[in-house]
């Protein structure tokens, strides 16, 4: 994403300007094949003469629909939309929060009349409240060729931030997305800082990897790494230096099997949220990946990742996972962590392996016997 600042939004057709030094922030999202109103996707909170909400999507034949929901906090609502190919129509629905179609660029006289009224400098007059905006090929548009669109949402004369979405379409069904509901914005200046390290073997969480520091509206931390049949449970720890929620956004990038999160104290006694643990804890782990997110007090906490109860353990998975105290933040602190092999395991002196001393010299001698060079790691496996 480009760096630019709130001004790129401005408008002068529909008589809107951002105030000096307003503030980008961004976020991805997905619009899901077979969308409606109650997937759709929320773009936040536009405030009169305080915010304003772009949205960059794009509709093709495998997901002609988008659904957006934001926020009105004002009475009036002013919009700009533009079909960035431009090689086939395109229809756009405001809807009020039943579903009720408001202003429709296809629809009756009455339904144009309010689509013209919300395209002008006067705007179109509404209720505070909930609504939904809808994107879709005109009735009779050729489909071949995807369409790439903006939407610019404002309330009053001017804003000082801009919170844009950058919506992304599922192509298919097979097409495995993570949906990100934690409402989380990287400034469009937003610095990035990558960090390796490993998960090893029987770690717990006293054990766990460092992966930074949580401060609110500020940093922001990220972990990847592979949940493995021997390295089958991770354990992260993180600190909250400021801020009174917590938030998660994990994504399971193989998804072939489950993965169970916890979010634990440094010792591992006490689980603040589990996917898979109390209804308490469950309901917690909605919060913590929620918009409002958990409440949570500063110090150090764990994260920890492992196969679900009746996970498939033989299934490698590739996962990341976001953690987010506050609404935005300007720092993301990315570690890479990989998994420890067994034999490394061994050869570091970080797992040591029970083993019969005379089955080991017996496989040993038969391998000798065979011509066979003996694979010390192969051979200690064998008799564990």
């Amino acid at each position: 994403m480009a760096v630019i600042d709130a001004s790129y939004f401005s408008s002068p057709w529909l008589n809107v300007s951002a105030a000096p030094g307003g503030a980008l922030y961004q976020r991805k999202a997905v619009n899901p094949i077979n969308s409606s109103l109650s997937s759709a996707v929320d773009v936040g909170t536009l405030v009169y003469d305080k915010t304003q909400i772009d949205v960059a999507g794009q509709i093709m034949r495998e997901n002609p629909d988008n659904y957006y929901k934001f926020t009105l906090d004002g009475d009036s609502l002013k919009l700009d939309f533009k079909n960035l190919t431009g090689t086939a129509s395109l229809q756009l629905q405001l809807m009020d929060s039943s579903g009720n179609v408001i202003a429709d660029s296809e629809g009756s006289s009455t339904q144009l009349t309010d689509f013209i009224k919300m395209m002008s400098e006067d705007g179109l007059s509404v209720s505070p409240g909930v609504y939904y905006l809808k994107v879709s090929y005109s009735f009779s548009a050729i489909r071949n060729e995807a369409q790439q669109y903006s939407i610019d949402l404002y309330s009053g004369t001017h804003f000082n931030n801009t919170y844009q979405t950058v919506a992304l379409a599922q192509t298919s069904l097979n097409q495995k997305v993570a949906i990100d509901n934690t409402m989380v914005y990287a400034s469009s200046d937003a610095q990035f800082y990558t960090h390796q390290d490993y998960n090893k073997l029987n770690a717990t969480a006293s054990t766990s990897v460092n992966i930074g520091w949580l401060y609110e509206n500020k940093s922001a931390l990220s972990l990847t790494s592979m949940l493995t049949q021997i390295n089958y449970q991770q354990f992260y720890g993180f600190t909250l230096q400021k801020g009174s929620t917590l938030k998660m956004f994990l994504e399971n990038q193989t998804g072939t099997t489950d993965l169970r999160i916890q979010l634990m104290d440094p010792t591992g006694i006490c689980i603040y949220a589990d996917n898979e643990g109390t209804e308490a804890q469950k309901s917690a782990f909605s919060q913590l990946t929620s918009a409002s997110g958990l409440k949570a007090k500063t110090g150090q906490y764990v994260v920890k990742i492992s196969y679900g109860k009746n996970a498939d353990r033989t299934k490698e998975q590739t996962y990341n996972f976001k953690l987010y105290s506050g609404d935005s933040f300007t720092a993301l602190y990315e570690t890479t962590a990989s998994a420890e092999m067994f034999d490394t395991a061994i050869l570091n002196g970080t797992y040591e392996v029970p083993y019969n001393a005379k089955a080991a010299a017996a496989v040993a001698l038969y391998s000798m016997s065979q011509d066979e060079l003996p694979d010390i790691m192969a051979t200690l496996r064998e008799v564990v």
